[in-house]
């Protein structure tokens, strides 16, 4: 009873801190309220990372179709519904005038902000970082994987001509 109470104790210690740290890494800029970053522990995607474009519901409802999605495996809609939900709270009102830029990214641990962005001919580029702790830290040896969804809100004409999305992920030593 010992063991299990140590245990239990012990894991419960885990998750607190594993969400506090995801809390603290998510909340980067309290001025960019056009950036949302999700996190979900039931997933079942395609490919770990993936970014696309969106300008309407209905490239909302394709992303989302079962049978048609580029991410979302087939038969795996009660896995992915806290993504889809989330996605589908966008209606035809907001994509009058705006647009999202959504990316996908598997983490085993901690999650990265939007550093910075700038948008060059057709490009969006886009730089995830994550700061790394002054001193060395001993983090406990288990991660649980989720996806980090990151929605970006522009103005639709702000990246009308944009086809194509970089990625890029940096570690920033404090």
């Amino acid at each position: 009873m010992r063991k299990f109470r140590s245990l239990f104790v012990s894991i419960m210690l885990i998750c607190i801190l594993t969400t506090s740290v995801f809390l603290c890494a998510c909340d980067k800029d309290d001025d960019q309220d056009w950036i949302k970053i999700h996190n979900y522990s039931s997933f079942s995607l395609k490919y770990s990372n993936y970014s696309t474009k969106i300008n309407s519901v209905e490239d909302i409802t394709t992303l989302c179709d079962e049978n048609s999605s580029p991410i979302f495996k087939k038969d795996s809609y009660d896995r992915n519904i806290d993504i889809i939900t989330t996605l589908n709270e966008y209606d035809e009102e907001f994509f009058m005038d705006k647009s999202l830029i959504v990316l996908f990214r598997l983490r085993n641990g901690f999650p990265f902000y939007v550093k910075d962005f700038e948008i060059i001919d057709q490009s969006f580029n886009i730089t995830l970082a994550r700061d790394l702790p002054k001193e060395p830290v001993a983090y406990p040896g288990v991660f649980i994987s989720s996806i980090c969804v990151y929605i970006l809100e522009f103005d639709k004409e702000k990246v009308k001509d944009v086809t194509q999305i970089n990625v890029q992920e940096i570690l920033i030593q404090k």
